[in-house]
């Protein structure tokens, strides 16, 4: 069973917020990684200030491949939460119009060209009649009509109809707004921290 749309939330954000503490904390603690490892002769031969600035190049390239791995990290959190709610669509369709997307043609053309009030007086039938293949027909054909008023009657009549074509809709708006992951992370993720900015702190 695929994750609820509110769990595949949770969990990005989950992902995302370790990632960007991660990365705030990688700011600070950039000063504390080691520095290069100079032989007694070359320590020697350097001023202190000299020291201080290879030690902080060094700390910069092992700041920007934590950075960079922490990018992939968040692509990934994001790759995946585009995989579970998409898996998460295909199991509501599923649930709401099972056998009905592949019934015979001309009954699909049948509730397609229906009217309004005749798939409202269908649809009352069928529930009274428990005749799910039929409520499914329904429910398909209000979907790609856009018929909101039938698809509500239905949701009155069996709440948990409602509650999936709700979600359903979260989804699909979801799956439209989703960028690049890419992008994304440069647009919340902290600069990595620079040579300068590691001697200053």
């Amino acid at each position: 069973m695929a994750k609820s749309f509110a769990q595949a939330i949770e969990d990005r954000q989950r992902g995302q917020n370790r990632v960007m503490q991660e990365l705030f904390n990688l700011g600070r603690e950039a000063a504390t990684f080691p520095g290069p490892e100079l032989s007694p002769e070359a320590r020697q031969a350097l001023t202190d200030a000299q020291v201080r600035a290879m030690a902080a190049r060094t700390q910069e390239a092992r700041a920007k491949e934590i950075f960079d791995a922490k990018r992939v990290e968040f692509e990934e959190v994001e790759e995946t939460f585009q995989r579970e709610i998409e898996a998460r669509k295909d199991e509501i369709q599923e649930a709401l119009f099972g056998p009905a997307r592949e019934e015979d043609p001309a009954v699909m053309l049948q509730f397609a060209a229906a009217t309004e009030n005749a798939l409202r007086n269908v649809l009352e039938a069928a529930v009274l009649a428990d005749n799910e293949r039929t409520i499914q027909q329904v429910l398909l054909a209000c979907e790609a009509r856009d018929e909101d008023e039938i698809a509500a009657i239905l949701g009155d009549l069996i709440p948990e109809t409602q509650d999936l074509l709700g979600e359903l809709a979260q989804i699909d708006s979801t799956l439209e707004d989703l960028g690049d992951p890419g992008d994304l992370f440069s647009a919340v993720a902290p600069e990595p921290p620079s040579a300068e900015r590691i001697l200053t702190a």
